[in-house]
């Protein structure tokens, strides 16, 4: 029965792995935007993106200090009353 539920557990993981569709450019200046769709570089420079408006928008990649994956319950005004508890 453990090793059931292990291997459910695991398999949890590894198919909402895949699911991530929203990133976060972190700036220079430590502002945060939420990209819909993952940045790619245009060739000049830029990075072209989907905003959360759906708009498709440019960003200079000089003022770009990350790209992240944003997780699913990263966002405490989505996730409002919601608490990540990792397993002992």
């Amino acid at each position: 029965m453990k090793r059931q539920s292990s291997l459910l557990l695991l398999l949890a993981v590894i198919s909402l792995t895949g699911c991530t569709s929203r990133y976060d450019l972190v700036l220079r200046n430590n502002q945060t935007i939420t990209a819909k769709s993952k940045p790619k570089e245009d060739g000049h420079g830029n990075y072209v993106y989907t905003d959360i408006e759906g708009k498709k928008t440019t960003i200079p990649a000089s003022r770009v200090r990350s790209i992240e994956p944003r997780l699913f319950w990263a966002n405490s005004e989505t996730n409002k009353g919601f608490k990540f508890i990792p397993a002992n």
